[in-house]
């Protein structure tokens, strides 16, 4: 039997180019060397190289870096439009204004990191870990956040318009001034979230936790509010409008409701056994109290 002589493995430029391109620009020893590739994309070293790259104002745009053990980075400014980061490991990385245009994010760990001033519209980030995040000043409008984990992450005067966290997770994250204009909040846990002076304006958080949230002065006009859990929630100084959908909304006796309102939702609303509220399908005499 004749055994085939082994050659030099064929390294496809269709499906490794990214990759090939991110290695040159890391260095010579990775770009002429590409055995164990995913070993070396995790040493010290090409995390130095990165930080130096950023450093000296090189563009990292389009690189591909899944999978990357980038912990504790310090990249602040980095270029990285449209680069592929799933499954990286960015916990406590200083990202500091930099550009995440595009850029693919799903499942990465971002723990702790700092994304102060960041620019990451249309960024995808399903999925992703960004616990205690810092997102100061972010610009995360048509930003895919599926499924992402954004508890006790700061977020005030952030910008998440049409930004889609349905199934988020948002537990006492500070929304402070943010604006989520048109964002899907859908089936989201936001339960002590702060979401004082922000805009939701069209924004659909049907079904989802706000037990405890603060949305005190929020702006929720055209909002839809459908089955949302509102038990112990703020909503002093809600402005409304009458394209806003309430109907279903769950609340309780813990529930603060803008000054002269109560009354007015308690009969617009049927009492449930545990002796919480739903608003009743087709009230609307406790909404024009709330747009008075």
């Amino acid at each position: 039997m004749t055994l085939a002589r082994r050659g030099p493995a064929f390294i496809s430029p269709a499906r490794y180019g990214p990759l090939i391109s991110t290695l040159a620009r890391l260095g010579p020893a990775f770009s002429d060397d590409l055995t164990g590739v995913s070993h070396a994309l995790r040493t010290t070293g090409s995390v130095e190289r990165l930080e130096k790259g950023v450093q000296a104002g090189q563009s990292f745009a389009r690189s591909e870096l899944s999978n990357m053990d980038l912990f504790g980075a310090h990249l602040p400014g980095a270029e990285l439009m449209q680069s592929k980061l799933r499954n990286a490991n960015l916990v406590g990385a200083d990202l500091v204004g930099a550009d995440l245009r595009g850029a693919d994010l799903t499942g990465a760990r971002m723990r702790n990191i700092d994304l102060t001033g960041a620019r990451l519209q249309f960024a995808t980030l399903t999925s992703a870990n960004l616990l205690n995040a810092e997102l100061q000043g972010a610009d995360l409008s048509n930003a895919n956040l599926i499924d992402a984990d954004l508890g006790r992450a700061h977020l005030t005067s952030a910008n998440l318009g049409r930004a889609n966290l349905a199934w988020a997770t948002l537990d006492s994250a500070d929304l402070t001034k943010a604006v989520l204009m048109d964002s899907v909040l859908a089936n989201a846990r936001m339960g002590g979230a702060r979401f004082v002076a922000a805009s939701l304006s069209g924004a659909d958080l049907s079904n989802s936790d706000c037990s405890k949230a603060n949305f005190t002065e929020a702006i929720l006009t055209a909002a839809t509010l459908r089955g949302a859990l509102m038990p112990g929630a703020n909503l002093a100084g809600l402005t409304v409008d009458e394209a806003t959908d309430m109907t279903e909304l769950h609340w309780d006796s813990e529930t603060v409701w803008p000054a002269g309102t109560a009354e007015s939702m308690s009969a617009d609303s049927d009492q449930l056994s545990d002796g919480s509220f739903r608003v009743k399908v087709g009230g609307g005499s406790g909404l024009k109290a709330l747009m008075s």
